[in-house]
């Protein structure tokens, strides 16, 4: 058997002379490694993006859209993948700049996702904007139908409905008033429709969880 220790130790001499360069390249390896780690493995995908802060029930512009790309791992499910399919909609809450579209941020169906079956959008029309300081997406309200001429007493036709758009408002908002929607079952939806074409809407507060 050959006499091995010559060769060990010539290893170990090289290795005590050129200790400081062995260890460099030791360090550039690690370092080269972790930069590996660091690049994405996949191309991004392209998804729509705002390019500004919008606010709540906004019509988006084009202008006010931009793509951004991703990797599939970290896109929200529903995000827009395209400008065109999304310029022309309305918000149904407030999107902030670089936040990415996905379809329950539009008004339309996808809102009702998650409320039971037969529930429906309603658009309930506010005369007085002001009376809607405090409200937001999420809360349950009262819808209360007031007669114009005053001849029949206030009365509240729908309880507990939650707001799943709602226009940003300001103290001199006025005109012809503002669309709030709410998810409703489809009995009271005909009776909020009926009741608007004869009397003014109005929302109050309400505890609870039903969809009456």
């Amino acid at each position: 058997m050959p006499d091995l220790l010559p060769t060990r130790r010539a290893l170990r001499r090289f290795i005590l002379t050129h200790r400081r360069a062995l260890a460099a390249i030791c360090v550039g390896l690690a370092v080269f490694s972790a930069m590996s780690a660091l690049q994405p493995t996949t191309a991004g995908i392209a998804i729509v993006a705002a390019a500004r802060d919008v606010p709540s029930g906004h019509v988006l512009a084009e202008g006010e859209l931009r793509t951004v790309e991703l990797t599939s791992s970290v896109i929200p499910d529903g995000a827009e993948r395209d400008v065109a399919d999304v310029a022309g909609r309305s918000v149904a809450a407030p999107l902030r700049k670089g936040e990415v579209v996905t379809d329950v941020r539009l008004l339309g169906s996808s809102l009702l996702k998650g409320y039971p079956a037969g529930s429906v959008l309603v658009p309930v029309r506010i005369e007085d904007p002001a009376t809607l300081t405090g409200m937001g997406v999420g809360d349950r309200v009262n819808v209360v139908a007031v007669d114009p001429g005053e001849e029949l007493a206030a009365q509240i036709i729908a309880r507990g409905l939650p707001i799943v758009a709602i226009p940003e408002v300001g103290p001199d908002d006025r005109g012809d008033g503002v669309v709030v929607h709410l998810v409703a079952p489809e009995e009271s939806a005909v009776i909020l429709a009926t009741a608007g074409i004869t009397s003014s809407m109005a929302l109050v507060g309400a505890g609870g969880a039903n969809l009456d």
